[in-house]
């Protein structure tokens, strides 16, 4: 029996979707399997601190609606949440709730193509990628992966099977500080156990044979639009997450021999946890899939049908949810511009990726004073710049967190720089740093 859009079963419970209203907004989200409300992040929030837990940073109570003024509730914006266009989908959006999965579809395991991707969504990836002018993508075979990430651990023990062999020797992989912080973790989780396995090395030369780029363009985390500096293509990962029209630059096809993408930084779906991949080298595909069936045994057939039914509705409507999208990132960089002069002007910051204007955004503190700490003595969490390959006078904050959050890292930022120099030295001087870099250490392992 199908359900009417706007309505959920799980086991025996209706709860609430996208159509209706939720009680917990603005300052949490109904919770689709209690039907009680929760927050992002999901490490204890509302009462106690800034993370997730029941309701959003430093909310709490059964409906999300107590508020903690106290200082030491920080608001969360080390995590690339991708809430930004919460509101959107939860007004709809034209966007369907869901496609109506029986509990009795697809139960065995599922023995799609050689890429793992079920056949409607191979067709809605390749459609939305023609509108978006991203990539050709007719050029290479399609891999679906368990986020960008996973897609990015089996291209890189397909590098190490088809090339590394073929060397006798280890690749030497490198990024371009700033770089996405698990960049060099990926590495030695791709190892295929022999002698010739990849290593990470910031330091390799990009003119060496064995050398392989990971470049993440749009980068992360400054927004920058990164080429290659390697010249062997094949030798070259492109992390193009952020490589959409909702971005401040128009999309680019780098025509690279790699290619990765993901539901997450598409539509901002990031819990799906779908990813995909173009790859060329029909060797390195084959090695690649064989991984990813290895080790994930294939991506769930409920996240794909939800990429699906989301990538297929931006297919049908002309790709306008980017336009969409690009003008809330652009409204919260129009109310920053009010405010980021002030920091520079007052000291408090140096520098920031304003020319770049994207989801992101990364701080540069004066020599003496980290910038985490500086953030944190607003009362907001940002992640240490030393993570990406910086230093501790950089921070990233997120400007996708949602709504509620938003609103209290902006008011907070404008208190902070517009106050007296020796006000706020004096408050990061009493920041307890240890306990800020715990509470963002797993900012890492998010986007």
């Amino acid at each position: 029996m199908g359900l009417a859009v706007g309505t959920i079963v799980v086991t025996h419970l209706l709860v609430i979707a996208g159509s209706q209203s939720d009680p917990c907004q603005p300052h949490g989200e109904t919770n689709v399997l209690t039907g009680e409300c929760w927050g992002a992040g999901g490490e204890g929030g509302g009462e106690g601190g800034g993370g997730g837990g029941n309701c959003f940073s430093c909310f709490s109570g059964k409906e999300c609606t107590t508020f903690n003024s106290s200082a030491d509730c920080l608001v969360d914006a080390s995590r690339n949440s991708f809430l930004l266009w919460q509101d959107y989908f939860e007004k709809g959006g034209g966007f369907p709730s869901m496609v109506d999965l029986p509990s009795s579809w697809a139960m065995p395991y599922q023995a799609a193509d050689a890429g793992g991707v079920v056949p409607p969504l191979d067709i809605a990836i390749r459609a939305v990628h023609r509108i978006a002018g991203n990539v050709d993508p007719d050029s290479g075979q399609l891999m679906v992966c368990t986020g960008a990430r996973g897609c990015a651990l089996a291209v890189l023990y397909g590098m190490n099977q088809v090339y590394g062999k073929a060397a006798g020797m280890p690749l030497q992989v490198f990024a371009r500080a700033p770089f996405f912080a698990l960049y060099p973790l990926w590495v030695p989780l791709a190892s295929t156990g022999l002698p010739t396995d990849a290593v990470w090395n910031a330091s390799a030369d990009p003119l060496a044979t064995t050398t392989v780029e990971i470049l993440g363009s749009p980068n992360n985390p400054d927004g920058a639009p990164l080429v290659p500096v390697v010249k062997n293509k094949s030798h070259v990962l492109c992390d193009h997450v952020y490589n959409w029209g909702w971005n401040h630059y128009s999309p680019v096809d780098l025509g690279c021999d790699v290619s990765i993408f993901s539901i997450s930084k598409a539509t901002g779906h990031c819990g799906s946890r779908v990813g995909w991949a173009f790859i060329k080298d029909p060797r390195v595909f084959a090695a690649a899939s064989m991984y990813n069936k290895f080790t994930a045994g294939g991506v769930s057939v409920e996240g794909q049908a939800r990429a699906y039914t989301v990538l297929q509705r931006v297919v049908e409507t002309n790709g306008s949810f980017f336009g969409v999208a690009r003008g809330i990132l652009e409204s919260r960089w129009d109310q920053l511009d009010s405010v980021l002069p002030k920091c520079i002007a007052s000291g408090v910051f140096t520098a920031f990726n304003k020319q770049h204007r994207g989801p992101l955004l990364w701080l540069t503190s004066p020599q003496a004073k980290d910038a985490p700490a500086i953030l944190a003595a607003a009362g907001i969490l940002g992640e240490e710049g030393v993570n990406f390959g910086g230093s501790a006078f950089n921070a990233r904050l997120n400007l996708c967190v949602g709504p509620s959050d938003w609103s209290l890292v902006l008011a907070r930022l404008d208190k902070l720089c517009g106050s007296p120099a020796h006000v706020v030295w004096d408050a990061v001087d009493r920041v307890d740093l240890a306990s800020v870099r715990e509470r963002s250490s797993m900012s890492r392992f998010m986007a």
